[in-house]
């Protein structure tokens, strides 16, 4: 076996770069050349286009627009009346289209809605998810816990379910589009909707994870993501925001959308060159990102609105030009200062202090806790596995350490509440927070046998993060101390695939982590934020003995010591190696096909289970599609 910190095949990453670097420009220009000479739009005429959310707002835009076209529009909504209103609409017009009522979260009512749909107007064609709760809330806000499941559910869970349902059907036929109706929120965290802006980042790395898993069955089937800016649909939301650039028209978005569905992009923004402008302001250091998105975005409804005569033109154009004047004036000085910072950054004490590390029973729980004991800390260890966590806990004790142990399900809001008070009773306010407990599995998007084991990833991934941090939070904020850190991974940059829920719930971890460090911002908390994105690691046999990838698995004792020491350097976020943090930012602006020879050159091949591999080959196609 190679060194550590040499590819497993050399000869099979040269020729790979080689490749990518004789694609670069081509690539690139292919892409500029694209923008001018766009793809000629699909016909849809007699084609069934289902469309969740379609009630009102854009889902309504999107149907009555596909109703002209000449499509067999499926209308579905909870909302029986509306979703009624707008399928008479398309009628009236002379189009064709019946409405559904269905629940979107829920796995039985979406297979009933199918069948149904395929009875009456055939199987689909193109599935639009446009179906959301977007509404706002403070992150630490008690009242709210049930508002965030609900939108989990719905904003995400619905996506993965109609998707899981509906696909297979495009597959058997080699046919058909799947279209996500994501947000802009999901490329910057938004401080008031936190919950939202975690949910369209974990749709964004789902999408990803599609995207290349589809290629592995060569087949003509397409994704779409669009990202739209705020659209003026929902009085209510625009009534909490304050937006220094005005909404977007329900029908200009319609017809953006509309366009980029019809030409089967990829991906997209509305307006277009939001999502190039984003990409590229993620290269910025941190204080200077939020400056940008202060510059277009402000917090609190707090005065009366500006009008304007077009979504185009700012509210207060004096004070975004004078914004912008600042920003650019403080760029070099930015970079100059954030690489003297890197050059001398010092670690802090935390002796004395209290650690609580979630998923401590094995691994990079376990190694983080002997870590932060070693260095003078009260350590307190939380999993779901009793003789594990125990055992850590022993190991602490052997070397003399302060240690309490707690077996606890983090999905349980309750125990949490309950632990937690105990922790402070007995150690004193936690300190330092590392959600580090995860389930990480591989399956295939289309796998019927993998419906619990999905649930079961976005409640740990996800909402046990969002209940651990809204319980301890508030302690911290009252403080003004304390630090909170999330485990993600280097998958939250990157999308790949047969690992489509993990993956989603790793992009929404990142995404949660960015809008709550917007809310601490508002908030002038001096509570600091971490986001740990790790490459694969050698503690996790169940994924790493079914994998191959380009570089080695990083040892784990690697893992940890990196972790530790970002941590203590209050680092915001990093990648472990750091060289990949910038390669992913390249990798974000480069145009799709590049994007898939760079996963290729960095990511990985696995060796799937029965049930995926049967899976696999009931829809593989034996020619990869041009």
């Amino acid at each position: 076996m190679p060194p550590n910190n040499l590819p497993s095949d050399p000869l099979k990453i040269v020729f790979q770069l080689a490749v990518f670097i004789l694609l670069l420009v081509p690539g690139i220009l292919l892409a500029i050349l694209k923008k001018f000479i766009p793809a000629k739009p699909k016909c849809v005429k007699g084609q069934v286009v289902l469309i969740t959310g379609a009630a009102r707002g854009i889902g309504r835009e999107l149907a009555t627009r596909f109703g002209k076209l000449g499509a067999k529009v499926a209308c579905v909504d909870i909302d029986e009346l509306g979703n009624v209103e707008t399928a008479q609409i398309i009628k009236d017009r002379g189009g064709v289209a019946t409405s559904y009522k269905c629940d979107v979260s829920k796995i039985d009512q979406i297979k009933v809605l199918h069948a149904t749909v395929i009875a009456d107007l055939g199987p689909v064609d193109i599935l639009i998810n446009n179906a959301g709760i977007v509404w706002g809330h403070l992150y630490i806000d008690p009242a709210k816990d049930q508002f965030i499941t609900d939108q989990v559910n719905v904003n995400l869970m619905a996506h993965i379910w109609m998707n899981r349902e509906i696909l297979p059907s495009m597959l058997e036929r080699n046919h058909g589009q799947i279209v996500a109706m994501s947000s802009m929120s999901s490329m910057s965290g938004v401080a008031n909707i936190s919950t939202y802006s975690v949910t369209k980042w974990g749709l964004n790395g789902m999408m990803e994870c599609l995207h290349n898993e589809l290629k592995q069955f060569n087949t003509d089937v397409k994704t779409t993501n669009i990202l739209p800016y705020f659209v003026e649909t929902n009085p209510k939301v625009s009534s909490f925001l304050d937006l220094r650039l005005p909404e977007i028209p329900t029908r200009v978005a319609g017809s953006q959308m509309m366009k980029g569905i019809l030409q089967e992009r990829r991906i997209f923004s509305v307006p277009g060159h939001m999502l190039t402008m984003m990409s590229i302001i993620r290269l910025l250091p941190d204080n200077l990102q939020t400056l940008f998105n202060n510059i277009f975005h402000e917090n609190f409804k707090n005065k009366k609105p500006i009008t304007t005569k077009s979504y185009l033109i700012p509210r207060n154009p004096v004070q975004i030009v004078w914004s912008l004047f600042i920003f650019i004036l403080l760029l070099l000085p930015n970079y100059i200062w954030a690489g003297i910072k890197c050059l001398m950054q010092t670690r802090k004490d935390v002796r004395g202090q209290v650690v609580l590390i979630t998923g401590s029973a094995r691994g990079l729980g376990r190694e983080l806790c002997l870590a932060f004991h070693r260095l003078g800390a009260s350590i307190v260890c939380v999993d779901i596995d009793e003789e594990g966590n125990e055992m850590t806990a022993e190991m602490i004790r052997g070397q003399g350490g302060t240690v309490r142990a707690f077996t606890l399900d983090i999905t349980n809001r309750e125990k949490i509440v309950s632990m937690h008070e105990v922790v402070k009773r007995d150690l004193g306010p936690v300190d330092i927070l590392v959600n580090n407990a995860a389930v990480v599995k591989q399956n295939i998007y289309v796998n019927s046998e993998t419906d619990e084991l999905i649930r079961t990833m976005i409640d740990v991934n996800i909402l046990g993060q969002f209940w651990m941090n809204k319980e301890i939070l508030p302690s911290m904020l009252n403080r003004n101390s304390g630090h909170i850190v999330s485990i993600s991974s280097l998958i939250s940059m990157i999308g790949t695939h047969s690992l489509s829920a993990y993956t989603a719930s790793k992009w929404a971890v990142t995404g949660m982590m960015e809008a709550l460090d917007q809310e601490l911002n508002m908030l002038n908390s001096k509570v600091v934020l971490t986001t740990v994105c790790p490459y694969f690691m050698d503690s996790n046999e169940d994924i790493t003995k079914n994998i191959s990838i380009s570089f080695p698995v990083i040892p784990l004792s690697a893992i940890c010591d990196c972790t530790v020491d970002g941590i203590l350097k209050n680092k915001k976020m990093f990648t472990i190696p750091g060289f990949l943090f910038l390669a992913m930012m390249f990798y974000k602006i480069l145009p799709s096909k590049l994007q898939y020879q760079m996963q290729k050159l960095l990511g990985a091949s696995y060796n799937y289970s029965k049930s995926d591999y049967d899976t696999l080959k009931k829809y593989q196609r034996r020619t990869t599609s041009l």
